[in-house]
């Protein structure tokens, strides 16, 4: 089975506080999946959900957990976000700034010096190599399109 890097990518910009994205390693589907169904502490009958599209949600949760062919496309957390930037403005000026700096600081001294597209072209680039390697791991073929 062979999947789009350009889908990989979407799934791990889609993961927010509120949701996973899975990929199904047999058939490429991407499936998103809300973590209030998912990560459940007790089996959550769709049945008993009124609204057809929070019922939709907790019938694919069931089928993600239940299935041994899905795998969470990886997200970003906030700690590799600055690692991240830390890399970028250590490259981009030659000294490592202050890692206690918050992420929005750390972004100013980008925007500071007028580096914002050099910025998200070094950013893609960590995110495709983080993704490749997961990929790998997870021994799922990839088309880099």
């Amino acid at each position: 089975m062979t999947v789009k890097l350009t889908d990989l990518l979407e799934g791990v910009y889609l993961q927010k506080d509120w949701n996973k994205v899975f990929i199904n390693t047999k058939t490429g589907q991407i499936v998103t999946v809300l973590k209030k169904y998912f990560d459940a502490d007790s089996e959550i009958d769709p049945d008993s959900i009124s609204d057809r599209i929070e019922r939709a949600q907790a019938l694919t949760a069931k089928r993600v957990k239940d299935s041994d062919n899905f795998v969470q496309i990886p997200d970003i957390t906030g700690d590799e976000q600055k690692q991240i930037l830390i890399g970028f403005i250590t490259e981009l000026t030659g000294s490592k700034p202050d890692p206690q700096l918050s992420i929005d600081e750390l972004k100013k001294i980008i925007s500071s010096e007028a580096k914002t597209d050099l910025w998200y072209t070094y950013h893609l680039s960590r995110i495709k190599e983080k993704v490749m390697n997961w990929a790998f791991d997870n021994k799922i073929e990839v088309k880099n399109l």
